[in-house]
């Protein structure tokens, strides 16, 4: 019989299975995940995610707590991808520097959204 406490931990893990790193390869971003969690991310060490989630790029930086976005996208990619890189271009591209789908964060930019470079 499983129990409740069981199911979680099967649910936790299966999650972490299926998470992929995404990696921002020059300046920051802001993006949401699919709980509706907002992070700011620079290059670096990355974040595991879920796909879909939705970047807001080409931000404006300064010292404030929020910044304006250049650009707004919703990103997918397969779940079993291990790694996932947002390009300087604004694209999104697999661990082989391949362009996922032609993903770019091209529009729908002016949002206020929280600053990553804030001081």
């Amino acid at each position: 019989m499983i129990t409740k406490n069981i199911l979680v931990a099967l649910v936790v893990l299966v999650s972490c299975v299926y998470a992929t790193r995404f990696r921002v390869n020059k300046g920051c971003v802001t993006f949401q995940r699919g709980d509706g969690r907002i992070f700011g991310q620079c290059s670096g060490k990355g974040l595991d995610v879920s796909p879909p989630i939705t970047v807001w790029g080409r931000l404006e930086g300064g010292k404030g707590q929020k910044t304006k976005a250049g650009c707004k996208k919703e990103f997918h990619w397969p779940s079993n991808y291990g790694e996932v890189f947002y390009g300087a271009d604004n694209c999104l591209y697999d661990a082989k520097s391949n362009r996922i789908d032609g993903q770019c964060c091209d529009g729908g930019g002016g949002d206020e959204v929280f600053n990553p470079y804030r001081g």
